[in-house]
C-alpha cells in the first residue's frame, strides 16, 4: 500500500510520458522527494538522468533505491547519469541528446544559468537554446525537469519562460496543478 507521499510521486512519475514536457517545481533544498521521484522512474525502466548541480551523484541514487528495493543492480543498469554543471555543458548535452524513447529527467535545470562568471546575455541565450532542445526532445520522449524556487534575480526571468515552454507544471504538495 502506498503512503500519500508515494502516491504523489507515482502520479508525477506517470505524468512524465511521451510527447509531454513536464516541469516540476521542487521544494527548495529538499532532496528526498527528488530522490524518490528518480527511484520511481528508474523502477519503471530505462532513464536518462542529467544532474545540473553537484549534489546528485551515483551514490545518492544508490542510497535512494536501497530504501525502496533490495537488489538495485538491475535498476541502476537502466539509469544513464550525466552531469552538466555549466550552462554550456547543459546546452551541449541537450543539443546532442538522441530522441530515444527512454524518459529524460533533468534535476536543478536552472542552476547552471545563475553563474555570474558567464555574461548575462550568454546565459540567457544558452537558456533559450536549452528550452528549445527540451521541447524538441519532448516530441519523441518523456521529458521532466525539476527547478527550485530561488531568490536569485534571474529566477524571475527564467522560471516564467520555462513554464511557457513546458506542457504541464506541477507544484509541490498534495494539490499539484498547472499555474
Amino acid at each position: 500500500m502506498n503512503t500519500p507521499g508515494e502516491s504523489v510521486l507515482l502520479e508525477t512519475a506517470l505524468a512524465i510520458r511521451p510527447g509531454r514536457f513536464l516541469l516540476l517545481l521542487a521544494p527548495s533544498a529538499e532532496r528526498d522527494p527528488l530522490a524518490e521521484l528518480v527511484a520511481a522512474l528508474a523502477l519503471c525502466g530505462p532513464l536518462q538522468l542529467v544532474a545540473a548541480s553537484d549534489w546528485c551523484s551515483r551514490e545518492w541514487l544508490e542510497h535512494s533505491l536501497r530504501r525502496r528495493i533490495e537488489n538495485i543492480d538491475q535498476v541502476l543498469g537502466h539509469v544513464r547519469l550525466a552531469r552538466a554543471i555549466s550552462c554550456y555543458q547543459l546546452a551541449d548535452w541537450l543539443a546532442w541528446a538522441r530522441p530515444e524513447d527512454e524518459p529524460l529527467l533533468v534535476l536543478d535545470f536552472l542552476q547552471p544559468f545563475y553563474d555570474p562568471a558567464v555574461p548575462a546575455t550568454t546565459r540567457f541565450r544558452m537558456f533559450r537554446q536549452s528550452c528549445l532542445h527540451l521541447a524538441r526532445l519532448a516530441w519523441h520522449k518523456p521529458v521532466g525537469v525539476t527547478v527550485q524556487q530561488a531568490a536569485h534575480a534571474d529566477y524571475a526571468f527564467f522560471y516564467p519562460f520555462l513554464c511557457a515552454v513546458a506542457d504541464e507544471v506541477l507544484l509541490p504538495g498534495p494539490d499539484q496543478a498547472d499555474p
